[in-house]
């Protein structure tokens, strides 16, 4: 198994042969291929996918159709997130060596598959059927589709590098937006099981049908830059490869292979500042319908309403810290985020106990938006680390460490709520070790991302 994992991550050399670069020049037929052709693509796939994030709509009407609870049905989320993790972390190397177009053609049959099984379990009302439906074979799809679109775009757009990739992501966030309204109303019409059904079926057509338009760019043809780092330079004075066949598999622009990437200070800095700073949005976004129904006796169609605008502020969080990010910097709106975060806890927290409703919606958007930003963000930090060279494989094993914020967090944390529940605790403080939890867990994650900025800063200064 060993020699395995080194043979896979030791490749990333493209399969790409000299026909597939011809006709990867065109869309379809004489049609030419354009790069901006690739954000709509892009985001109709993560539109797809995204519809993870409104999940916490499902969780009361399935948990009433298998006489449960909600807390057993939002396990399906963090075990989705799992899944998502393992396949962003395997994947990344086989997403440089055979490109996004069937990466996300895979994921989005795991995906259809998922629905399928979701709504089956529903008709027999199987719990384990739905762990396993949507939330194992789900997340993996989900998994396999979500960092294609992100490393597409990056590579094809790093003159806007932030922006591009914060497009990428921001379009899984837009997922729940939309996600939470069409649940929402098909549960109401037709139950959770054609509900699963019916959108199995048109997440597949959408998804699978933009694959057919994801693409690397060709290895000889330049892409426009602004303004080139030195490494950048120094890469583009050696010899052009063959387009016959990519080299991905020796060292980056930077002088490094990909496992000298994983294994250095960087990514370690990185990925721990990344799994601190989204904790805080996974556990509270799975359950924001749920905290809004039994913290606030709001009734359901208050709780949907709020699932979609805390989605819009996820995508706002995305698009608007990574676009920022390319003036102002990738580590100085991370520390911003994260800030915001640490702030946004310690009101809500307020709103819940006090009853203040509005206080508690003003600063639970303003905690998404800032676990959105942390995810648009990393992309593009990723790159100016590394580059972008292998930015597939890299971001692969990062979203891992979102995946482990799910998991530990969500899982955690669920006990914990649940527990408060069965102890008779009012609903407006079962939340409160939750809360108390995460407030110095990301503040431990500001104080990282203040010290890689210095160690950055002092990197640049002794060059």
């Amino acid at each position: 198994m060993s020699n395995w994992f080194a043979r896979h991550f030791a490749d990333t050399t493209s399969r790409r042969t000299q026909a597939d670069l011809d006709r990867e020049r065109f869309l379809i037929g004489s049609i030419p291929f354009q790069r901006w052709v690739l954000f709509p693509a892009g985001v109709i796939v993560q539109l797809a996918v995204g519809s993870l994030y409104a999940w916490s709509v499902y969780n009361a009407p399935i948990a009433a159709l298998m006489s449960t609870t909600a807390e057993v049905i939002s396990e399906t989320f963090y075990i989705a997130v799992a899944g998502f993790g393992v396949a962003a972390f395997l994947g990344g190397p086989w997403l440089e060596r055979h490109g996004p177009k069937k990466m996300v053609a895979i994921g989005s049959v795991m995906f259809f598959l998922a629905h399928i099984l979701a709504g089956v379990a529903c008709h027999i009302n199987s719990v384990g059927l739905l762990y396993f439906g949507y939330g194992v074979l789900g997340g993996l799809g989900i998994g396999f589709v979500y960092i294609c679109p992100v490393s597409v775009l990056t590579k094809w757009f790093p003159e806007i590098r932030g922006l591009a990739s914060s497009i990428g992501v921001a379009a899984f966030g837009a997922g729940s937006v939309i996600a939470s309204f069409t649940q929402d109303a098909l549960i109401t019409a037709q139950g959770p099981r054609d509900t699963f059904f019916i959108l199995g079926a048109v997440y597949f057509v959408l998804s699978f049908g933009s694959a057919m338009l994801l693409r690397y760019p060709p290895p000889v043809t330049p892409v426009p830059t602004q303004a080139p780092r030195d490494d950048d330079k120094d890469a583009a004075a050696e010899p052009a490869p063959t387009p016959t066949i990519e080299k991905g598999n020796g060292p980056s622009p930077i002088g490094t292979t990909l496992a000298e990437d994983l294994l250095s200070r960087n990514f370690a800095f990185v990925y721990c500042i990344f799994f601190l700073a989204v904790i805080p949005g996974l556990v509270t976004i799975s359950r924001v319908s749920d905290m809004v129904k039994t913290a606030f006796g709001k009734p359901k169609a208050t709780g949907t309403w709020v699932t979609g605008v805390n989605g819009l502020f996820n995508v706002l969080g995305r698009m608007v810290f990574g676009a920022l990010s390319d003036k102002f910097g990738r580590l100085p709106m991370m520390i911003f985020s994260i800030t915001l975060t640490v702030i946004s806890l310690v009101v809500v927290l307020i709103g819940i106990n006090n009853q203040q409703f509005e206080l508690f919606l003003v600063f639970f958007f303003a905690l998404t938006a800032a676990y959105g930003a942390a995810l648009g963000l990393i992309p593009g930090l990723l790159s100016d680390c590394f580059s972008a060279a292998r930015i597939g494989a890299l971001f692969g094993v990062a979203m891992t460490a979102w995946a482990a914020g799910g998991v530990a967090g969500g899982v955690g944390f669920t006990a914990v709520i649940k527990a408060q529940r069965e102890a008779g605790v009012q609903p407006w403080h079962v939340y409160d070790i939750a809360f108390y939890s995460m407030i110095p867990l990301a503040a431990l994650g500001l104080i990282l991302a203040a010290v890689f900025w210095k160690l950055r800063r002092s990197a640049v200064a002794r060059m």
